[in-house]
This record gives structure tokens, sequence and C-alpha cells, in this order.
């Protein structure tokens, strides 16, 4: 098991924030959410060339609202 803090990421945008998260080695972000197709296809983008995302990090285009 892993000593690292998982995050959630809502609201993640274009996952600025997350970036800022990665580049820590305490944390691991196991989820992203947002509402805005344009975010997560920069999510599933940098998640395919292996930048900011975590390979087994899930990525859901949903209003958590509802």
């Amino acid at each position: 098991m892993s000593n690292k803090i998982r995050v959630a990421s809502l609201f993640t945008g274009a996952g600025g924030l997350d970036i800022g998260f990665s580049n820590l080695p305490e944390f691991e972000i196991i989820f992203h959410t947002d509402i805005d197709d344009i975010a997560i296809e920069t999510l599933q983008t940098n998640a395919e060339s292996g930048k900011y995302v975590h390979e087994n990090s899930i990525i859901r285009h949903t209003d958590i609202t509802e």
C-alpha cells in the first residue's frame, strides 16, 4: 500500500492545479472530473502522453451536481 495522499480533482479544468500536485511526491491524483468537453479532451491527451495524469487515474466527463 502506498503512503501517498490520494487526491480527487473536482472541477479539474485543464488540470493546472493537478500539475502542481503531480510535481509533489507525496500526492497521487486518482480521479479527475469536469463538465467541460475541452477540459476533458486536454486531460485525456495528457494522460495518453504520460504528462501530469497518472496512467491509472480515472477521468470523468460529468456534472457532479447531478
